[in-house]
């Protein structure tokens, strides 16, 4: 499967560029329909990777209860203490997902020979897949403590939450929001750690796989 990382960087980006401008019932569908293609592009990716038949199915398992209860969340039928409690376990099977997808994926990347324009969009796929997995943390630990942030984050203000990750992610810290919590702390301090070597460890990976492609090129 050759590009295999485009379609699934392009869906990234722009979820994360159109989000914001997405309110009201008519957005929440356009970023359901925009969740759904990410994880039928993340499932093909998957699916092409030498792995055994029954963790695919697993995966795929996963992503069939996350779009479930996704379209329970959107319809918001439910009494708000039971829709948190529906919403915090929709955040805990989509950080699942998450992680299955950056593991893989990245374990994919760090096991290549060649270093490819397909490569270079993976690992930034994985860069902002990981953002996307720590909003989904900081979501729940907002349902489970509305205290945990200097800021509330209302349970569906999704927008809030990512804002926080890539702040944190990227070790920009504004500081407008603070983690309080002190599991929201000790999340933000590993993600701040991540932003800062995963950038370093992925880009040592491609300079030592050029550099012996050009070795190899060379005799």
């Amino acid at each position: 499967m050759k590009n295999k990382y485009s379609q699934l960087l392009s869906i990234l980006v722009l979820i994360f560029f159109i989000s914001p401008f997405c309110q009201g019932r008519v957005g929440d569908l356009i970023i359901f329909g925009l969740f759904f293609l990410m994880l039928m592009i993340i499932i093909r990716i998957i699916r092409s990777f030498d792995l055994k038949p029954r963790y695919v199915f697993l995966y795929v398992l996963i992503a069939s209860i996350s779009f479930s209860l996704a379209i329970f969340v959107v319809e918001e039928r439910f009494s708000f203490p039971y829709y948190n409690y529906l919403l915090a376990i929709s955040y805990l099977i989509n950080a699942v997902f998450f992680l299955g997808a950056i593991l893989a994926i990245n374990r994919k990347i760090f096991h290549q020979r060649k270093v490819d324009q397909d490569t270079i969009k993976g690992g930034v796929c994985v860069y902002l897949l990981i953002g996307m997995l720590w909003a989904f943390f900081y979501g729940m630990i907002s349902i489970l403590d509305d205290n945990a942030f200097s800021q509330a984050l209302e349970p569906k203000d999704f927008e809030k939450t990512i804002y926080m990750s890539f702040t944190t992610l990227s070790t920009l810290g504004y500081g407008d929001i603070t983690p309080i919590n002190k599991i929201a702390m000790r999340l933000a301090n590993i993600e701040s750690i991540i932003g800062q070597l995963y950038p370093a460890v992925f880009i040592a990976r491609l300079v030592s796989l050029y550099t012996a492609q050009e070795l190899a090129d060379r005799n």
